[in-house]
C-alpha cells in the first residue's frame, strides 16, 4: 500500500541538498522518489542520514528524469551537483508502507473480550462484565494470543520490509522496522513475494540485530517476518491524559484497541496521525477464545474442566495450520 505525501522539492535550479520535511518520521517505510523536470546536465544523488552522516543510497546518482523505491533509515536528502542554467529539476515522493505477504480480515477486540466472557457465562451486553473481570480476561486473552501467534509459520501474519544492510553487514533492531520483528523467515536479494528465484542470504539472530553472512551482499536485503504478537487493553482511553508513544487503550465505541504513535494529550483514537489500531486477525479468534477460557477456569481452581478447552484450542490450531499447508502447498502438514 502507497500513501501519497503530496512533497515535492523544487523546482532545484542550483547545487546544494535538499531534505523532505518528513525527516525521521520517514522511519519504518520505504520511500518512492521521483525525478521530473529538466537536468540539464545536473546529477543528483540520493542520500540518507545515520548517527549523524549522510551517506548515498547504492544506485547513485541521476541525470535523468527516474523513480526508484528505497526504505527510509532516517532523513533523506537529495543532493544535487553540476547544475547549469537549464536545470529545472524538481523531486516527489510516495510512502509505501510495509507488505503483508498475505492479508487477512481484522476484528474489534471487543469481539473476543465478550465472546470470552459468554463462555465464561458473563452477559458482557447487560452490565455483568466488571471492569475487574475485563481486566482479567484481557490477561489471559494476551496469553493465549502468544501462544496461537507464534504456534506455527501464519503466512496471513507475516510481512515483508527492504532493509539497507549497515556496516558490518548488520540490520540492526532499529533499521527502519516498521513494527518489531518476533520470528523471523527468511532474508533474500530479490522481493520473495515476485520473484521465482528470491536467492537468499544466510543471517543469524543475535542481541543487536540481524548479522548476515556470505559475500557479495547487496546494500538492500528483504526480510520477511512475523511481527512480535500484539498485546490488548481494557484500559479505556480518556480525555486530558497524556499518553506517550507506544501505550494502548480500549475504544469501547468502536471495540478496538489503539496504539499511540506519537506522545499526545487528548487527541480522539480517530486521529490517524497519533493513535493506529491494534488488529487482531479473524482466524485466529476461536482458538484464542477457547485458550483463554481455559486459562481463566485454570485460575478458578477448575482445572479437570480446563481439560476440554485446552484440547479444544490445540485442535483447533492444528486444524488451521494443516489448512494452511494445504493451501500453500497442496498437502496437509
Amino acid at each position: 500500500m502507497s500513501v501519497a505525501i503530496q512533497e515535492t522539492l523544487g523546482p532545484i535550479t542550483a547545487d546544494g541538498s535538499y531534505a523532505f520535511s518528513e525527516g525521521g518520521g520517514m522511519v519504518g517505510h520505504s520511500y518512492a522518489i521521483g525525478f521530473a523536470g529538466v537536468f540539464g546536465g545536473a546529477t543528483a544523488t540520493i542520500e540518507y542520514e545515520w548517527e549523524g552522516s549522510w551517506y548515498p543510497y547504492s544506485d547513485g546518482a541521476y541525470t535523468a528524469a527516474d523513480q526508484d523505491l528505497m526504505p527510509a533509515l532516517g532523513a533523506l536528502r537529495v543532493t544535487v551537483t553540476n547544475a547549469t542554467a537549464a536545470t529545472n529539476l524538481s523531486v516527489h515522493g510516495t510512502r509505501i508502507e510495509t507488505t503483508r505477504a498475505v492479508s487477512y480480515r481484522e476484528l474489534p477486540f471487543k469481539r473476543v473480550l465478550h465472546g470470552v466472557a459468554n463462555l465464561l457465562g458473563i452477559d458482557a451486553t447487560s452490565g455483568r462484565l466488571t471492569t475487574a473481570h475485563a481486566e482479567a480476561l484481557n490477561t489471559y486473552i494476551n496469553d493465549a494470543m502468544r501462544r496461537a501467534w507464534r504456534f506455527a509459520a501464519w503466512r496471513e501474519l507475516q510481512e515483508l520490509e527492504w532493509l539497507t544492510v549497515r556496516p558490518g553487514n548488520l540490520i540492526p533492531w532499529s533499521a527502519g522496522l516498521t513494527r518489531q520483528m518476533g520470528d523471523i523467515w527468511r532474508v533474500s536479494k530479490r522481493d520473495p513475494l515476485r520473484s521465482d528465484w528470491a536467492e537468499e542470504v544466510n543471517y543469524r539472530v543475535f542481541g543487536q540485530g540481524i548479522l548476515l553472512q556470505g559475500s557479495g551482499l547487496p546494500a538492500q536485503v528483504w526480510v520477511l517476518y512475523t511481527p512480535a504478537a500484539p498485546e490488548f487493553t481494557t484500559v479505556e482511553w480518556e480525555t486530558g491524559i497524556t499518553y506517550t508513544a507506544g501505550e494502548s487503550v480500549y475504544d469501547p465505541t468502536s471495540g478496538n484497541v489503539y496504539q499511540a504513535l506519537v506522545d499526545n494529550t487528548s487527541q480522539a483514537v480517530t486521529n490517524a496521525g497519533a493513535w493506529q489500531p491494534v488488529s487482531f486477525p479473524a482466524f485466529l479468534l476461536e482458538p484464542v477464545k477457547m485458550g483463554a477460557f481455559q486459562l481463566a477456569l485454570t485460575e478458578e481452581g477448575q482445572a479437570s474442566s480446563a481439560r476440554l478447552p485446552a484440547a479444544d484450542m490445540e485442535d483447533m490450531l492444528q486444524t488451521l495450520w494443516a489448512q494452511e499447508e494445504l493451501r500453500n502447498y497442496g498437502r496437509a502438514a
